[in-house]
């Protein structure tokens, strides 16, 4: 997955995401301004807070697509499809 942001930015991650990715404290964007990582848990704490560039990611399907199983519904997160299913899906209650 590529990243964009200011040429020669660099980053600098906390405490707890540097134990996850095993020591690394930081890193910076190229002199263009991308970034280029594979790390699914730094891909996904640099989604919150960077663009994606969508030119380089086309072929990349790194996002989970969640499916409802009663409807068409799609989305990326599972907390998304949660609050669809308990607004379009409710359970009957027993009486």
């Amino acid at each position: 997955m590529i990243f964009k942001a200011e040429p020669n930015l660099f980053v600098r991650l906390s405490p707890p995401l540097q134990r996850r990715i095993r020591g690394m404290k930081g890193f910076y964007f190229d002199e263009n301004g991308r970034y280029e990582t594979e790390n699914p848990i730094l891909i996904k704490a640099l989604s919150q807070q960077f663009e994606i560039d969508e030119e380089e990611n086309k072929g990349d399907s790194t996002e989970t697509i969640r499916r409802c199983k009663k409807c068409d519904f799609t989305c990326a997160r599972q907390g998304e499809l949660l609050k669809h299913y308990r607004e379009k899906h409710p359970k009957k209650e027993v009486k």
